[in-house]
């Protein structure tokens, strides 16, 4: 997956298996902002058919 730093909009790649499922606090590298980032939401089933 992949993360935006709010703050100086730096990019990074992560596993999604580093995120807890409820998410976790991550911080920046280059400006050391914290924030907490959630894993994406897994995609809904498709709906029975009637």
């Amino acid at each position: 997956m992949r993360l935006s730093c709010p703050n100086c909009a730096a990019i990074y790649e992560l596993s999604e298996d580093r995120l807890t499922p409820g998410g976790s606090h991550v911080q920046c590298s280059e400006c050391h902002t914290r924030w907490f980032a959630r894993p994406p939401a897994l995609a809904a089933p498709p709906s029975p058919s009637p």
